[in-house]
């Protein structure tokens, strides 16, 4: 497949990521411990690995969701100890095993801390026909508020770019390079923000929407061919 573009229009990559050789720990940190909010499996370091293509090609990541001996192991991890971006254009290319019950969250969250903010490019169920749901965290964590966008009907179980774009007070949600939401606040983040990858299986108490059942598989990938940021020019 072809690697990340290193320009777009109004753009230049000032981040890329083709996971061509193993997982470069000088920019992305791996989840370990116990379950995150929502879910109901761990992390579990080794999920989040770089797999050779088979037909040998560039590599891919993924995050691996499993059940063994009755418990639920996931993964996650961010580019938190080696890139953060202010604004500007984040994309993912990204494709799902179909998976009914096993959450996603690809997510920009604030260096160093002090949430919120936080921009959730697109999370939901990994299954299927899903539908997409993208968020603005802002406000503070006693007064928290939040702005949402939909996307129905779109089969993650293909190839798609997942992207988000910052200018200003403006948010834009893109799918394959074409815009289908947007928020405008002058809440919008200015700060630097890291990317995060994370999948779980879904906690029916605790979250909404499809959840863990008899439908969920064993075994699961969220497979990603490449990430990128790009600064305004």
């Amino acid at each position: 497949m072809p690697d990340a573009p290193r320009n777009v229009p109004g753009y230049r990559a000032d981040f890329v990521d083709d996971f061509k050789t193993p997982l470069n720990t000088a920019v992305w940190g791996r989840y370990e411990g116990g379950p995150a909010v929502g879910t109901t499996s761990i992390y579990r370091r080794d999920n989040a690995l770089v797999h050779p293509d088979a037909t040998g090609g560039d590599g891919q990541l993924r995050l691996s969701t499993t059940q063994s001996d009755g418990g639920w192991s996931s993964a996650g991890l961010s580019t938190g100890r080696g890139f953060a971006a202010a604004q500007g254009k984040w994309a993912i290319k990204a494709k799902f095993d179909d998976a009914p019950g096993v959450g996603y969250a690809f997510l920009l969250y604030p260096r160093g801390g002090g949430w919120p903010p936080e921009i959730d490019i697109a999370e939901g169920s990994a299954m299927t026909g899903a539908h997409i749901m993208s968020t603005m965290h802002y406000g503070t964590v006693s007064d928290h508020r939040q702005i949402q966008r939909w996307l129905h009907g779109v089969d993650l179980t293909q190839w798609h770019t997942y992207g988000v774009v910052i200018n200003g007070d403006v948010i834009e949600f893109t799918l394959d390079g074409r815009v289908w939401g947007k928020i405008e606040h002058a809440a919008t983040p200015r700060v630097p923000m890291w990317l995060g990858l994370q999948a779980g299986v879904k906690d029916c108490a605790r979250s909404t929407g499809e959840c863990l059942s008899a439908r969920t598989p064993v075994s699961s990938n969220i497979s990603v061919d490449w990430v990128a940021h790009y600064e305004k020019v």
